[in-house]
């Protein structure tokens, strides 16, 4: 009672308050939606002024040079100065032409070249060429230039003399990106946007320059679809939510600019333009909810002051009847409850007198009660599991046959009506060793053990699958079986996995062989390189200057020139072959590690490899604190260290003395990291990533010599170290090449980390 009459007055309440809510927030979202409509076409119209000034602007600009350009009378080298002064006037024109009365041409002016220009006169038909010599002006269509992807519009208009008679044609090329700026500066709203689009949906100008530059066409937009089909007679504005040009929910609008017919959208996203109406609906619903909670208060009290002796009064019949005889009921009211529960009290006492075994019966029964709730629980508990499952579950009798399926199964097998399988023999559906494993699987479960197979078979409708069964035993309250569990699950997926994984490993291993082969063919080549194409190089090096020698008073210039030519060519060949072996050495030739000493490999360089370079440039090699020792092949961080200090010579201004600063630290992982800094011409900021590729040479042979594979054995030999390799640098500043090498006595973990990294890149890089 208490609930019910809380409930009855808590729906009055409700009703009322929906009903005035509701014509408040339906009146209030109808005035700020007509708001937002006259906001987005006065936005619209704004916008399409703007645009339509631009228009405007460039049409004016050539009728006055018609007008006082005296293109008429003009001699035909005049006209092209006064056009080219239109053209450096303003850069949106791009190409102007100058035609007579029979459209033949008296003079052109273009920004581009001549291989490219000129084409756009060729736009204009017939028609058009009527329209002008009527005496109208003509814009086109917009289109997107072949050459620079920009978005271009023809302007034609006439050119008549002092008595109006029609003398020829003015034509313009006008190149649309100027009025992007213009559309980008127009104000829609905090995140609101604007754009142009022609009447085929084409877009012509936007904030986001790249999409205009694609030639996007954006007929897919509800607004810009409504421009396309409609006009300017039938348009009528709205503020329907619509998806936006950046994918997003707004509300939009457009407006004609008639002449061209183009038109300028405007949106403004969703949650902005209903900013208002959204403030409003929060605001009614939070007071709404405040009126129901004062509501519920109140129902609550006035329910709990007219039910509550009522409640007490059912309360002690329960209890009494459940045979608590000493139940008193507490009511000193004097009317009618106040009477029942005296003659309540009098009954009870009567009944506590007269009845001797009333608890025990009470006591069994409540224990019935709990047994039988908690069997119902856990049969309901039981049968939403199955129902729950996405898997195919079947009660089967001891027999086999079919009982009941679960939802999920019908599904999973595709079974429009499962009463045509009930009784049905689950075993029949198998064949072959199938059926011999499913019948093994319901012998295990009749004996209370768990059977599993795997067997393929057809949905209802065809669809192949492969399952796996499990059969368990279902047991009743005594322990005895009488009904088996079968669950079926869906593994094709699993099953082509599979599959796939083979066919994988077996691609991979065709790979693996094929790859074996390649680093056979590459050793050949370096057998090759180093002895077939050497031997040759150097004798066309050396017969080439002793022929020079002995040619030499009978030679002419150009035959000397070209000696020198044969000779340095063959030279800078067996330097590049020399250099292509070097690098490919650096896996192939590769010694065990040993601890490597950098102090003493920086020293031995300076005084012997170097010596001549260091001399002969004045260049001074720092090393301001003691180097590390890495743990490395020895005469490759020599080769390492001797590359990235020459380099550092080598690479330098003309008159400038070379220095170069070597500094080493500790990293992370037992790694050590050192840097060769120098103050040569430097190496500006996107030339970083081809440095280290072979032949990839950032200057000319004349400037630098070199044959462009040092770089690309400094990191190689980094890399079979199991380290990085990097540079840093300020153009015309100089340059830090860094790279990590392992420590001298690095952790035993590492050691198996680099051993095994090794391994790798000897198999992935043989032979360079």
């Amino acid at each position: 009672m208490r609930v019910t009459l809380a409930i009855a007055f808590l729906a009055l309440s409700a009703v009322v308050l929906l009903i005035a809510s509701s014509l408040s927030m339906y009146f209030s979202f109808q005035s700020q939606q007509k708001l937002i409509i006259n906001e987005q076409r006065f936005i619209a119209q704004n916008a399409a002024n703007t645009v339509k000034s631009f228009v405007q602007e460039k049409l004016s600009e050539l009728k006055a040079t018609v007008r006082f350009g005296n293109l008429v009378d003009a001699s035909q080298e005049e006209q092209k100065i006064v056009l080219e002064q239109l053209l450096g006037f303003d850069p949106a024109f791009r190409q102007l032409a100058l035609l007579n009365a029979q459209n033949q041409e008296l003079a052109k002016v273009s920004r581009l070249s001549n291989l490219v220009s000129y084409g756009f006169i060729k736009r204009i038909g017939s028609d058009t060429f009527s329209q002008v010599n009527e005496g109208k002006r003509y814009i086109g269509s917009v289109y997107i230039d072949e050459t620079t992807s920009e978005p271009m519009v023809i302007m034609v208009v006439p050119v008549t003399d002092i008595f109006g008679d029609f003398k020829g044609t003015l034509i313009a090329e006008v190149n649309l990106k100027f009025m992007w700026d213009l559309v980008s500066r127009i104000k829609v709203s905090n995140k609101g946007l604007a754009y142009v689009v022609d009447k085929q949906g084409n877009l012509i100008a936007s904030g986001d320059i790249s999409r205009v530059l694609k030639g996007e066409n954006l007929i897919y937009l509800k607004e810009v679809n409504k421009f396309v089909k409609g006009d300017i007679l039938t348009h009528k504005d709205s503020a329907k939510v619509v998806k936006g040009i950046q994918g997003n929910l707004v509300v939009a609008n457009h407006a004609h600019l008639g002449r061209p017919d183009w038109a300028v959208v405007v949106e403004s996203p969703v949650l902005e333009a209903y900013e208002t109406v959204i403030t409003t609906l929060i605001i009614s619903v939070l007071i709404m909810l405040l009126s129901f909670a004062l509501a519920i208060t109140f129902g609550v009290f006035l329910s709990e002051r007219i039910a509550k002796p009522i409640i007490s009064l059912r309360d002690a019949a329960v209890r009494i009847g459940e045979g608590r005889l000493d139940t008193q009921i507490e009511i000193k009211k004097k009317d009618e409850i106040g009477d029942l529960a005296a003659a309540f009290n009098q009954m009870t006492e009567n009944l506590r007198r007269t009845t001797t075994s009333i608890d025990n019966l009470n006591l069994e029964i409540a224990e019935r009660k709990k047994t039988e709730d908690a069997l119902r629980k856990s049969e309901e508990f039981t049968r939403r599991v199955i129902e729950s499952s996405d898997d195919c579950i079947k009660v089967l009798d001891l027999e086999g046959h079919l009982l009941s399926m679960s939802e999920g199964g019908q599904k999973l097998l595709e079974l429009n009506d499962i009463t045509l399988y009930l009784n049905s023999s689950f075993i029949d559906f198998w064949k072959g060793k199938e059926r011999e494993d499913c019948l093994e699987a319901i012998s295990k479960a009749k004996q209370g053990d768990t059977g599993i197979f795997y067997g393929y078979f057809e949905t209802a409708k065809g669809t192949p699958k492969w399952w796996e069964i499990i059969v368990t035993p279902i047991k009743d309250a005594d322990g005895s079986i009488n009904r088996l569990l079968a669950v079926s699950r869906d593994i094709t997926d699993r099953k082509k996995a599979e599959e796939t994984m083979k066919r994988l490993n077996r691609d991979l291993e065709s790979a693996i062989s094929k790859l074996d082969r390649a680093n056979g063919e590459l050793k050949d080549f370096v057998y090759i390189a180093s002895h077939d194409l050497r031997e040759p190089m150097r004798k066309i090096s050396a017969f080439g200057e002793l022929l020079s020698a002995s040619l030499k008073d009978e030679l002419k210039d150009d035959d000397k020139e070209n000696f020198g030519f044969m000779i340095d060519g063959a030279k800078r060949m067996q330097q590049m072959i020399d250099a292509l072996l070097t690098y490919s050495r650096v896996t192939t030739k590769g010694v065990e590690f040993e601890a490597v000493d950098l102090n003493k490999v920086v020293k031995e360089l300076s005084e012997v490899e170097l010596a001549v370079k260091i001399e002969e440039s004045g260049a001074k090699i720092l090393v301001p604190e003691q180097l590390h020792t890495v743990n490395g092949d020895s005469a490759q961080v020599r080769q390492l260290m001797q590359n990235l200090i020459a380099n550092g010579l080598k690479y330098q201004k003309k008159g400038a003395i070379p220095q170069i600063t070597i500094s080493s630290s500790t990293a992370d992982n037992d790694m050590v990291r050192v840097e060769v800094a120098d103050n040569g011409i430097g190496i500006k900021q996107e030339q970083f990533k081809n440095i280290f590729i072979m032949f990839r040479r950032l200057h000319s042979r004349r400037e630098y010599e070199g044959s462009g594979i040092g770089l690309a054995v400094c990191k190689k030999i980094v890399e079979r170290h199991g380290g990085d390799i990097g540079v840093s640098s300020t153009y015309g500043e100089g340059s830090t090449f860094w790279f990590t090498m392992l420590a001298q006595k690095p952790s035993e973990e590492k050691q198996a980390q680099l051993v095994s990294s090794c391994e790798a890149g000897v198999g992935e890089q043989q032979d360079g």
